[in-house]
């Protein structure tokens, strides 16, 4: 099982107390899917599509049993640090052991290196429920945002809205996919109120449509069938 940079971003994501060891971890799903969340967000990763990238053998990989399987931090850390910059074709994790130890193996074009770690297997939240919910949803309004904007204003309103409670709230309306968006907060120490405004991408209507995998995770709610009379 082959996983990308991106898969291993969900480290950032996933929980860093030790103490929530359900989520001191990335999961990974059955089909390579991987997942962090800390309780209040989560990142939730399609698989690699080998199709797509070629990628040289990396030994003996091998597949996720059961869809249980929890990778340390610790562990998912040290992977990721040894994976080469810049080279779409090494810029890859193996899962080459799969049993009472997890092992990642990596490629630098030259040599392997592996990361041995053990293989967690306690329960995870049921995060495709969780993801069905928000994708499934009616929703009253979408919008398409420069990310990076967006995190320049949000760090920016984190600084004028300082919180000792650690909720660090914003409140954000959404009229519509072409109207500008407002992020509202509150600095609660001298009661001044600060607003946030971003402005939208226009699409002009080409939204990102979801494909097979993100269908899959919507799954099937369709209504319950009648009974005939006999």
């Amino acid at each position: 099982m082959i996983f990308s940079r991106a898969n291993l971003v969900c480290a950032d994501i996933a929980s860093k107390d030790p103490k929530q060891v359900a989520m001191n971890c990335v999961h990974v799903a059955e089909d390579g899917t991987t997942i962090g969340l800390d309780g209040h967000i989560m990142l939730v990763v399609e698989p690699m599509d080998r199709s797509l990238v070629k990628i040289p053998p990396a030994g003996e990989e091998q597949l996720v049993d059961g869809g249980r399987v929890n990778i340390p931090l610790s562990v998912l850390g040290k992977a990721f640090r040894n994976m080469p910059k810049g080279k779409v074709a090494s810029e890859f994790v193996a899962l080459t052991r799969n049993d009472a130890k997890v092992q990642l193996t990596t490629f630098n074009m030259r040599e392997e290196e592996h990361v041995v770690g053990p293989a967690e297997r306690r329960s995870f939240i049921d995060w495709k429920y969780v993801v069905r919910n928000a994708l499934t949803r009616k929703r009253k309004a979408r919008v398409c945002l420069n990310r990076t904007k967006l995190m320049e204003l949000l760090k920016a309103i984190d600084s004028a809205c300082p919180d000792r409670g650690g909720e660090k709230i914003v409140f954000i309306d959404v009229a519509d996919e072409t109207s500008e968006v407002m992020i509202r907060s509150i600095n609660y120490g001298t009661g001044q109120h600060v607003l946030g405004v971003i402005k939208p991408i226009n699409t002009r209507g080409q939204w990102l449509n979801p494909n097979r995998w993100e269908r899959s995770l919507r799954g099937s709610k369709g209504k319950a069938k009648k009974r005939r009379r006999t």
